[in-house]
């Protein structure tokens, strides 16, 4: 048989950014929402945020993204007859590299 042609293969390598840090959680009953605010050291304006939510015990699911890169907030105003609210943050970039997880924070939702 002949000769193959020759393959040249480069490494790829992703690079990693860091997740949100300080992120509160804390349930406005007056309002009736849930205001959720966090921490993140990069600048950059190629960021997208995605809030993830878990209702009860299912699990979290993409529910809101925020494109502006400068936000650090989110007010989530869709709530029913829920007992536990879990959210958590992912960091995007719009080459589509993104963070870990943040930590799943769990909200009791105790109305008066």
């Amino acid at each position: 048989s002949e000769w193959a042609s020759s393959v040249i293969a480069n490494p790829y390598l992703r690079s990693i950014i860091e997740p949100v840090s300080e992120m509160n959680v804390l349930f406005d009953n007056a309002r009736n929402e849930v205001n959720i605010n966090w921490e993140y050291g990069n600048s950059s304006n190629d960021l997208i945020f995605v809030v993830y939510r878990g209702i009860d015990k299912m699990k979290l699911r993409k529910y809101k993204t925020i494109n502006d890169p400068q936000t650090r907030k989110f007010i989530d105003s869709e709530l029913s007859n829920f007992e536990i609210l879990n959210y958590a943050i992912k960091v995007y970039t719009l080459t589509g590299i993104e963070s870990k997880m943040s930590e799943v924070i769990s909200l009791p939702l105790k109305r008066n």
